[in-house]
């Protein structure tokens, strides 16, 4: 995932450096990961209670 991540920026930025594209192509999908997690545990932990 971060392999692509990171040739999308290099194709896209360009002119980013090196170390920027590298770090952004390893948070990127971390964050992406971290999010879905979340979105998961919430609605599987709303499904049992009702509101």
């Amino acid at each position: 995932m971060a392999v692509i991540t990171y040739g999308a920026l290099s194709l896209f930025a360009p002119t980013w450096r090196r170390r920027t594209r590298i770090v952004l192509s390893v948070f990127a999908p971390l964050a992406v990961v971290l999010l879905m997690a979340w979105w998961i545990l919430r609605v599987v932990g709303s499904a049992g209670r009702e509101d």
